[in-house]
């Protein structure tokens, strides 16, 4: 039986949108909307579900052949890896602004649900940013106590990715210790043992200066930059949106695109050579930190994401700075998640996977206090 399945994926770039065909996409909407504040996003988010269900018919396909949407998930309270349906309970956490931390990726499920709701169909979310399956305590720990590091990543194509290697080496994820480095608008660089995050940068605190993100910063540096920027009469959320949306690549040579700035390399431009070695170098002490994690035993490293697509920047810097480690290296450029998605769909309806229940904030901090 052909199950057509219809993924969402807000990220960094926009709201990618694609219809898959038992695992295969067989239509693809683009991007939809270019980048905006994720409130403003969410105001809309019955608009856009009018609009993409226009889309399919104006590309000939009736909507009323999908069998599920699935979209991806949101900065939830910590997770488990796994698929949930998106209820009531979840769309008024996202509206309330009951996540750890405001993101576009919020946006998805509203959509999924206008769009259910509009055809009748189940949706659901998979693997969302939030999953913090394995995160050990000790990894929580800052030398502030009114600050711990939190797990968010790119659990969604990390999970993904790294099943595909399992597989490649005639095993489960279950069975391997890898560190998966997702190089997309932000780097999350991850100690994924046995199928549990053990630790991991979250892209918008710390690791690798990005293509739009600053990455970890001296304090004393960043101290003085956020009160100089409060001096001149920025708030929180503007001084947030310089270090998580106008730094990195974007700020430091005026684009966050790789292949401008590699052709600029080879026109001679030092100071961006310099900047993408820089970039290069914080990715490998990253990689070997999170070596220490597993004490050496390491079975793989994968790179993906969109800036995996780089021989210069992966093959070429990186990997000559991580060979000691003496583990076999795997490139899967660029970012998985509408596969991962539609992969994860289509479990759900050949019934080969169970969803999880979406237990909401409230009652997630009700039993961690209890």
């Amino acid at each position: 039986m052909s199950f057509k399945i219809l993924t969402i994926n807000p990220g960094g770039t926009g709201i990618k949108v694609s219809v898959f065909d038992d695992g295969k996409e067989v239509l693809n909407l683009g991007v939809k909307y270019s980048v905006m504040e994720t409130k403003a996003l969410m105001n809309i988010a019955d608009k856009m579900a009018d609009e993409i269900l226009l889309a399919l018919k104006a590309k000939d396909f009736d909507p009323m052949k999908i069998e599920i949407v699935m979209s991806r998930g949101t900065t939830f309270y910590p997770m488990e890896f796994g698929v949930y349906p998106i209820t009531q309970l979840m769309i008024s956490d996202i509206k309330e602004g009951k996540v750890q931390t405001p993101h576009v990726s919020a946006v998805g499920p509203l959509i999924a649900f206008e769009i259910g709701k509009s055809l009748g169909l189940r949706c659901y979310i998979a693997d969302p940013i939030s999953v913090t399956q394995g995160f050990r305590q000790e990894a929580e720990i800052t030398g502030r106590p009114e600050i711990k590091r939190k797990c968010l990543a790119h659990a969604l194509n990390i999970r993904y990715v790294a099943t595909d290697v399992a597989e490649k080496l005639h095993g489960k994820i279950t069975g391997f210790n890898f560190i998966v480095c997702h190089l997309g608008t932000g780097f999350s660089i991850c100690a994924l043992g046995k199928e549990n995050i053990l630790d991991v940068n979250n892209a918008n605190d710390g690791g690798p200066l990005s293509t739009q993100r600053a990455g970890t910063l001296p304090i004393t540096g960043l101290a003085r930059f956020c009160y100089e920027e409060f001096q001149k009469g920025s708030s929180f959320k503007q001084v947030e949106s310089i270090l998580t949306k106008q730094s990195g690549l974007l700020a430091l040579l005026g684009t966050d695109e790789l292949p401008v700035i590699e052709q600029r390399i080879k026109n001679g431009d030092e100071y961006a050579e310099l900047v993408i070695k820089a970039m290069a170098l914080q990715i490998a002490k990253e990689i070997g930190a999170m070596a220490t994690v597993f004490k050496g035993e390491i079975d793989g490293i994968i790179f993906t994401g969109g800036c995996a697509k780089s021989d210069y920047l992966v093959k070429e810097l990186i990997i000559p700075q991580i060979e000691w480690l003496d583990c076999d290296i795997f490139i899967i450029p660029g970012e998985g998640e509408m596969e991962a998605l539609a992969s994860a769909g289509l479990r759900i309806l050949e019934s080969k996977e169970e969803s999880k229940e979406y237990i909401g904030w409230d009652e997630y901090e009700k039993r961690k206090n209890s």
